[in-house]
Parts: structure tokens; C-alpha cells; sequence
């Protein structure tokens, strides 16, 4: 090895090469974190689930102007989704992927949300239930947000 290259090494990388180094490992993490999160399995990811649903539905209100309606079967996970003045017609059903173990209840027997054309919305509360953690699925009647409030089980 030459004096030139062994000074060289014994330097380091140059900011150059730093900086092409710290932009490769971020575009990286910016591809790589958004697939780790959203595979993620834990407590929270049913309530996360069915409050992104609901948020999709009130979306969908506002962008379409009419009413969309959701109704979920806490037994079967079965949801439907309507909305008739939709252009296209809203009309979709499917089950919706819950962790395993978790449960949903509701003080009926399907839980149902309707949310308007102006964003607001109103529904029952959903109970989703997973290992320890209790979470209550709400929407805000005022501006149809969906949003959760976990608490604690005690074990029995």
C-alpha cells in the first residue's frame, strides 16, 4: 500500500461520502418504517381498525356530499357500508380483519354510525377487547371523528 493511500485510510470518509451515506440509509428507513408499522400486531390494532374505517367512511361523506351509513355485527366482525346518494352508489360489505384474540361488542346487537355530507356523524360505541386492554371506539357527533379510549382490565 502506498504512504498516500494508507494517509487515506487512516483519515476516514469525506463529507461527501458521509452525506451520500446518510441519504441512502434515510430513503431506506422511509421505504422500510412504513412496512414494519402497518404490519405490526399488538394491543390496539383492532380499535386502530375499525376507527380508520370509520374515518374512511366520513371521508367518503365529505368528498361525495351524502350520507354514508355503517353498520358492524360485533359478533361476526361483518361490516357494511352505504351510501345511496353517492355517485358511484356506495354499497360494500366485508369482515373486518380483527389480532387474534380480540373481540368487539356493542350495546346492541349491530352497531350502527351514520356520518353527513358536512363531515358530522354520530353511532353507538364499540367495545374492542384485546388480552388486558379494553378500548371504547366513539364518534364525535359534532365533527364525526372517530377516536378511542383505552383502559385497563383487571385480570380476573
Amino acid at each position: 500500500m502506498s504512504r498516500r493511500s494508507r494517509a487515506r485510510a487512516r483519515r476516514g470518509l469525506t463529507l461527501v461520502e458521509l452525506i451520500v451515506v446518510l441519504v441512502l440509509l434515510g430513503i431506506v428507513l422511509g421505504v422500510a418504517a412504513p412496512a414494519v408499522t402497518l404490519g405490526r400486531v399488538g394491543e390496539g390494532d383492532g380499535a386502530d381498525t375499525i376507527v380508520r374505517m370509520l374515518e374512511s367512511s366520513r371521508l367518503t361523506a365529505l368528498k361525495q356530499s351524502a350520507q354514508v351509513d355503517v353498520t358492524i355485527d360485533p359478533r361476526t366482525g361483518r361490516v357494511w357500508i352505504r351510501a345511496e346518494a353517492a355517485s358511484p352508489r356506495l354499497d360494500t360489505t366485508f369482515t373486518v380483519a380483527l389480532p387474534n384474540g380480540a373481540t368487539l361488542a356493542a350495546p346492541r346487537p349491530r352497531a350502527q354510525y351514520t356520518f353527513r355530507a358536512d363531515g358530522s356523524g354520530w353511532g353507538d360505541t364499540l367495545v374492542v377487547t384485546e388480552g388486558l386492554h379494553s378500548t371504547h371506539v366513539v364518534v364525535e357527533g359534532l365533527t364525526g371523528l372517530a377516536r378511542r379510549e383505552t383502559t385497563t382490565v383487571a385480570p380476573r
